[in-house]
């Protein structure tokens, strides 16, 4: 006997899932709100910083090395962050690998390009870039140092120079880690951060609560700055609810473990503003829906010539436009949030030699020697697809262009567009999810996080994808941004805070 879940029902079910899990993982904050600063603490550090991954172990790192004593503190038992599902690009603008090859950049170049693509939001915004591109050529010596090595560099979207330094990601997040334990900072797993405490009187932000173990609390003081660095809320569904919508917390799984939004209700229940909540959620890459891999999101293989279908064989968007919100809001827009890559063999081969990012091991491969038999496996209507790559074949080659949504070019690597005709062919099934959001608190050019009169909250600082308020307006973004300003404002808040500034 089977139940079959119809309708409202279904969502319903959806509902309640959603906020049985908000429930059961922020029931402690509920229950351990903090009122007032203990009399007596457990552990006093210069500098607690929340979060040990892509801004938060650059930002241990430099404030160690600037001589604080510093704790870090990560909910999760290993390293997190976004860095642990990426494998692409670190922006980065006049570095010596850059010159080597022959590419004229430079911060200035840099700023120009976010200014125009991103749209910051007001001038604190544009001085916390400007500050984010010149620090930027200090990103590549600085992991190469600690033994990450750079793959290669890539144009992105958005960028006039080819400046997405190209890393993996889980290598490049031990980099970190090695840096930040090496520099003398104190590394907790397993600490979860539930609240900060404020000096009622200076309003100044002086420790935090932490739950150590199950059922056993501990209050931490800093003596100079606590910083935030714990990432989004990715990992709580009814904040990506909140924040976006239904669809977004129903369709799009969370990717960001530990991403639990903890921080963000401290803040609120302080009266800190979070800054611009309407472009916080935008719809992403879309990763395999056979492995759900966090490696596994095709946005390399399309910019690198393959097309977009989705569920009925018909493409939708030219594949070139830029990623947020264009072309990830129509991938996300498709029936049930489902989209196809297609390619053929010729593209394949391209990006095995060209693009090191793509790890073909973490996808399921669709392949076969006809179109007619790979929609077959993708289960697409055969004529619409078939139709679809032969109408686009056949205006590259007559008129040098897409005529349907006018794609010119691979714009991954800066060629002309190019036929999908040489089999076998290949399709990877997708599902949009979200990788990152825009939105949060905003911070000046020291990376003070700002009240809702834009003043400094004292002893409280923000670096990564929580100190986003601002920089992008209406989602827009160029990809590889969110990791290169997270580990370069990491650096420069840790310099801050060792300095007392």
């Amino acid at each position: 006997m089977s139940i079959v879940i119809h309708g409202n029902e279904a969502r319903i079910l959806v509902y309640i899932t959603i906020i049985a899990s908000f429930l059961y993982s922020n029931l402690v904050y509920l229950l351990l709100m903090v009122e007032e600063i203990p009399s007596k603490w457990d552990e006093t550090f210069d500098v607690i910083i929340i979060g040990a991954g892509n801004s938060g172990l650059p930002a241990a790192y430099a404030a160690a090395k600037g001589g604080a004593n510093v704790a870090v503190l990560e909910q999760m038992p290993c390293p997190s962050g976004s860095l642990t599902r990426m494998a692409g690009w670190i922006n980065q603008a006049g570095t010596e690998l850059q010159k080597k090859r022959g590419i004229e950049d430079s911060p200035d170049i840099m700023f120009k390009d976010f200014v125009e693509v991103c749209q910051p939001c007001n001038p604190i915004n544009l001085e916390v870039v400007k500050n984010y591109c010149r620090k930027t050529p200090e990103i590549y010596p600085f992991l190469e140092q600690y033994g990450a090595k750079c793959l290669g560099i890539q144009l992105t979207a958005g960028a006039s120079r080819p400046r997405g330094h190209v890393y993996s990601g889980v290598e490049a997040l031990k980099a970190l880690h090695r840096a930040a334990q090496e520099a003398g900072a104190k590394i907790l797993f397993k600490h979860k951060v539930l609240d900060l405490y404020r000096d009622p009187t200076t309003k100044r932000i002086v420790g935090v609560k932490v739950r150590v173990r199950r059922g056993e609390y501990a209050n931490f003081k800093a003596r100079k700055a606590v910083i935030l660095a714990s990432g989004a809320t990715l990992d709580n569904p009814l904040l990506v609810w909140e924040f976006g919508s239904y669809r977004h917390a129903s369709l799009c799984c969370p990717e960001a473990r530990g991403h639990t939004g903890e921080m963000i209700l401290a803040l609120m229940r302080l009266g800190i503003p979070i800054r611009y909540p309407g472009t916080h959620m935008y719809a992403s890459i879309p990763l395999d829906y056979n492995t759900r891999h966090p490696l596994s999101h095709f946005l390399s293989i399309w910019w690198a010539g393959a097309v977009l279908v989705n569920i009925n064989g018909v493409r939708f968007v030219n594949e070139d436009e830029k990623l947020f919100p264009t072309v990830g809001e129509a991938c996300f827009l498709q029936p049930d949030a489902i989209s196809f890559v297609v390619f053929d063999q010729s593209i394949y081969d391209l990006i095995t030699r060209e693009v090191p990012q793509v790890i073909w091991e973490v996808f399921k491969l669709y392949k076969a020697n006809t179109l007619e038999e790979l929609a077959g496996q993708m289960g697409v209507p055969t004529e619409n697809l078939v139709n679809e790559i032969e109408k686009y074949n056949e205006d590259l080659k007559k008129y040098g262009y897409d005529r349907k949504f006018g794609r010119r070019k691979c714009l991954l690597l800066d060629r002309p567009a190019i036929p999908i005709e040489k089999p076998p062919f290949y399709a990877i099934k997708g599902i949009s999810g979200l990788t990152s959001t825009r939105g949060g608190v905003m911070i000046n050019a020291k990376g003070q996080v700002l009240d809702v009169d834009y003043r400094p909250v004292p002893g409280l600082y923000a670096v990564g994808e929580l100190a986003t308020g601002g920089l992008f307006r209406d989602g827009n973004y160029i990809c590889g941004t969110h990791t290169s300003f997270a580990i370069s404002y990491g650096l420069i808040v840790g310099e801050n805070v060792a300095r007392g500034e």
